[in-house]
């Protein structure tokens, strides 16, 4: 007999047992394991395995470290910050010889401020850091960043 429709729309619509009478045995697709995150499993064959925390919190503290790297340098670049340091040795010699003017005062206040940001980014980092070397494997894969100092 002749089919009406094309071999690919007839598979389509038969059955199971059709496809098996005229030779055609299903075969499925072999199953891919559940992608697991890399930072916490290590792929062999088709099997994740969890990797020891000693080999996660090392890439998590350096994470936590660049990023609050990232986070000052924006505000902060370096040739900005070491303009600061100079000119803060500068206003502090001015303060120690009795020549300080009132405007540089304010701006000995401004460098103290932005070294107080600049403290309090390197002091979250560090209770991130913290956070993390406390945490066992289950700890540390639900573990999330919290947020950073104000801009």
């Amino acid at each position: 007999q002749t089919c009406a429709l094309p071999i690919s729309g007839w598979l389509r619509l038969a059955s199971s047992l059709q496809r098996e009478l005229v030779g055609i045995v299903e075969v499925p697709d072999p199953v891919e394991p559940e992608r697991q995150d890399e930072r916490f499993y290590s792929r062999t064959d088709d099997k994740y395995t969890p990797k020891p925390v000693s080999e996660i919190v090392p890439g998590l503290i350096a994470g936590i470290k660049g990023q609050a790297g990232e986070i000052i340098l924006a505000r902060y670049p370096d040739w900005r910050q070491r303009n600061m340091t100079a000119r803060g040795v500068e206003l502090i010699y001015a303060v120690l010889t009795n020549v300080v003017t009132d405007a540089e005062r304010a701006e000995l206040d401004q460098l103290k401020q932005a070294w107080a940001w600049i403290k309090s980014v390197r002091a979250h980092s560090d209770n991130l850091e913290a956070e993390v070397l406390a945490l066992d494997f289950d700890g540390l894969t639900k573990w999330q960043q919290h947020d950073w100092p104000e801009a």
